[in-house]
């Protein structure tokens, strides 16, 4: 019995070498593949690194520990992702990871939360677009309050809070093309922002649905 013990120990540490080989491998891809991601996503500034540590024990994942690690803004340390990372950073990680994943995992739905934190302009359609691209392969959830991704989604539902008997409620509402249109108009500029809104959002609409269908 020990020295089945001892065989199996051996084979388990030779297989757990070539993980660890593979792990380090893999983790400079997605070192490079993530930070490319991040730089498009308007974290330019972004450090981001696989740390391996290899334990003194057998796991059952192996002798590594993987951890994520991440500075955000020039200046600061790395430090763990999960510690250092804000919502929207983390929502823009995660959309990255999964632009790189895509063909490798089976999660049916993605909800993003306030993906939109920070961000603005041309980062901000370039965040539609990668979200566009995820939900060819998984349903898209995404809570926004950016012209540019609410205009790329293929179903709007307008959140609104109010007052109803004494109790706040939440209500969800379906927008059919013109109530789309109308909070678009909203988000750009506001309630009395008038015609000219109404035309950027259904210019932005039709954009969206140009690029969806891969005209653009």
């Amino acid at each position: 019995l020990q020295k089945q013990l001892a065989d199996k120990e051996k084979l388990y540490r030779a297989e757990a070498a070539a993980l660890t080989d593979i792990r380090r491998t893999e983790a400079e891809k997605l070192q490079r593949e993530l930070l490319s991601h991040l730089k498009d996503l308007g974290m330019e500034k972004a450090r981001f690194e696989v740390r391996i540590d290899l334990l003194t024990e057998p796991g059952q994942n192996g002798m590594d520990r993987v951890e994520f690690m991440l500075s955000a803004n020039p200046g600061e340390s790395l430090k763990p992702l999960e510690k250092v990372a804000s919502g929207g950073e983390m929502s823009r990680i995660m959309l990255a990871f999964k632009a790189i994943a895509a063909n490798a995992d089976s999660i049916p739905t993605l909800i993003f939360d306030e993906i939109d934190t920070g961000i603005s302009g041309n980062v901000a359609q370039i965040v539609a677009k990668k979200l566009a691209q995820a939900s060819k392969k998984e349903q898209c959830i995404v809570i926004t309050h950016l012209p540019q991704i609410a205009a790329m989604s293929d179903a709007g539902y307008l959140i609104e809070k109010r007052e109803l008997n004494g109790r706040t409620v939440t209500e969800v509402t379906r927008l059919d093309t013109d109530a789309k249109v109308d909070e678009i108009s909203r988000l750009i500029g506001g309630a009395e922002i008038g015609a000219y809104g109404g035309l950027h959002a259904r210019e932005m609409i039709d954009w969206a649905e140009n690029f969806k269908k891969g005209l653009l």
